[in-house]
């Protein structure tokens, strides 16, 4: 039941609200020029992102300190903010393909943009991203966590070879830890030997000495 609704209606859902703003962009920024329409929404989707982030430390402060319908409100708001700046974004990289990339052969123009990015993405292990996965609730979380947004490639990345090292290093301190043993133990019989030696060596002098 999850899987169908999150499907079916929270994604259908989405899909018709971006469809919704990015008509209206189409028919009130620059209609007639497609090019000037594109950079001005591109434009217009940086500076909101931009000013989304600048003030994600002010929105979360505000959600570690309230609750209920007010970091609601205060979540959907900020939320809006990120919808109009994502679609921007989107949409005005998505015409400026249309416009610069291959305009008088759209196969071509389509191959080279979906082939391209998808190998870039999977080298960098980022595939996945494509999806856009995942439904979540508004305002969910303990304090500033409903605002969070898991944008941490780079973070991740270092951590996961950090990771990569430590289980490496955990691995081989058992073997270390043997061998270091193994030579303790070593050093131990080679100090017994001697004084075993020195003890036979008396006992030899001594019997000689009676004879």
């Amino acid at each position: 039941m999850d899987a169908l609704f999150s499907i079916f209606v929270i994604g259908t859902l989405v899909v018709v609200a971006w469809r919704g703003l990015w008509g209206v962009m189409d028919l009130t920024l620059y209609p007639h020029d497609r090019a000037k329409s594109a950079r001005g929404s591109l434009m217009m989707g940086c500076v909101t992102v931009t000013l989304t982030y600048v003030l994600h430390p002010i929105v979360r402060w505000m959600c570690d300190h309230i609750d209920g319908v007010c970091k609601l409100i205060i979540c959907d708001i900020y939320y809006l903010a990120e919808f109009f700046g994502a679609v921007n974004t989107w949409r005005g990289i998505w015409n400026l393909l249309d416009v610069y990339i291959y305009p008088d052969n759209l196969i071509l123009s389509y191959c080279v943009t979906h082939i391209i990015p998808f190998l870039v993405l999977t080298a960098l292990k980022c595939s996945n991203s494509i999806l856009v996965r995942g439904v979540y609730i508004d305002a969910d979380g303990e304090g500033s966590d409903s605002i969070n947004i898991p944008i941490n490639y780079i973070k991740l990345h270092f951590q996961r070879e950090r990771n990569k090292r430590s289980k490496a290093m955990s691995l081989h301190k058992p073997n270390l830890l043997i061998h270091k043993n193994e030579k303790e133990a070593q050093c131990t019989l080679n100090e017994k030997k001697p004084k075993n030696e020195n003890k036979i060596h008396s006992d030899l002098d001594a019997s000689r000495q009676l004879v």
